[in-house]
């Protein structure tokens, strides 16, 4: 005889199955972007960024090896390009006025790329980055600097007080490639922003080179993993099923 809490299992697999095969779709229709889209500039170009200020892609010509693939991208402030006023920088990042002035004091110039994109929550958001300056001097007057933004936060990457290399670029000094990384706490739509600022006045020549951004893992494996969990469960309760009614 089915017995009443045999019952109450058999309705508990049930809902997490239901549960379960569920997320795919939510995960799939609900965000309004689908991941990260050309993390590591391959296509040769930005395309599935936005960009403010002064940005390239670049190779390992430019005297840093790119960490994935052939191509990378520089987001900096130096004069070869016309760099973005903090209205427009914070503008250009969502954020609110003088937000940017609570990292490393006023800001005068700066630079950014950012790219919207869907995750779900477990996931890692990673990606390379490099710090250049051209500053031959620490001063927390001039101390530019290189962030990263996650929808509305902030964070920074270096600045002229970090651990600094010689620089095979046109820039003196760098930190060398470094990684950033961020659990995604919920699932949702988000905003990766990363970009370089000066301190001080308008002058001060700082990069960042960026690669391999990615989510880990990659949505169509979060799919693949939460599809096999569903079978098996699947599985699972049929077997009960027939067990109960033998």
């Amino acid at each position: 005889m089915f017995r009443l809490h045999e019952c109450r299992n058999y309705s508990t697999l049930l809902a997490i199955t239901a549960g379960l095969i569920s997320l795919p779709t939510a995960f799939i229709s609900a965000p309004a972007y689908a991941g990260l889209r050309n993390g590591s500039f391959e296509t040769g170009d930005f395309t599935g960024w936005s960009t403010t200020g002064n940005t390239s892609i670049k190779t390992a010509s430019f005297g840093s090896q790119p960490k994935q693939g052939n191509f990378q991208a520089l987001v900096s402030t130096t004069a070869d390009g016309r760099t973005a006023t903090p209205g427009e920088l914070e503008d250009f990042l969502g954020l609110e006025p003088f937000s940017l002035d609570n990292i490393n004091g006023p800001i005068f110039s700066g630079s950014a790329l950012q790219q919207e994109f869907s995750a779900v929550a477990g996931q890692t958001l990673s990606f390379n980055w490099n710090f250049l300056t051209n500053e031959a001097s620490q001063s927390p007057n001039f101390n530019g600097f290189a962030f990263v933004k996650i929808n509305k936060s902030t964070q920074k990457l270096a600045d002229t007080f970090s651990t600094l290399i010689p620089s095979s670029t046109f820039f003196v000094s760098e930190t060398g490639y470094r990684t950033f990384s961020y659990t995604i706490p919920t699932t949702g739509n988000y905003s990766l922003g990363i970009g370089v600022a000066t301190v001080g006045d308008a002058f001060g020549g700082f990069g960042i080179l960026v690669d391999n951004a990615a989510l880990v893992p990659e949505p169509g494996s979060v799919v693949g993993l939460v599809a096999i969990a569903s079978a098996s469960l699947g599985n699972t309760l049929r077997r009960r099923k027939k067990k109960h009614y033998k």
